[in-house]
């Protein structure tokens, strides 16, 4: 609700509103987790994002 909200008070506001939404469900299908964290680098994917992602990935596995 508070993003809606957010959104609409920019609108009202004439101000820009911009979202980013990633979908993490075909993650783990790359088994190395480096090849994703260079493509995320290659689309400018980096800083505190980029960061954040390599936190996540890191010493995670997936199971069958």
């Amino acid at each position: 609700m508070e993003l809606i909200e957010v959104i609409i008070s920019n609108l009202d506001n004439n101000l820009v509103t911009t979202g980013v939404f990633i979908d993490l469900k075909k993650t783990f299908d790359i088994k190395v987790h480096s090849i994703l964290i260079k493509k995320l680098c290659h689309y400018c994917v980096r800083g505190i994002a980029s960061s954040w992602m390599k936190m996540y990935l890191t010493n995670r596995k997936q199971f069958y």
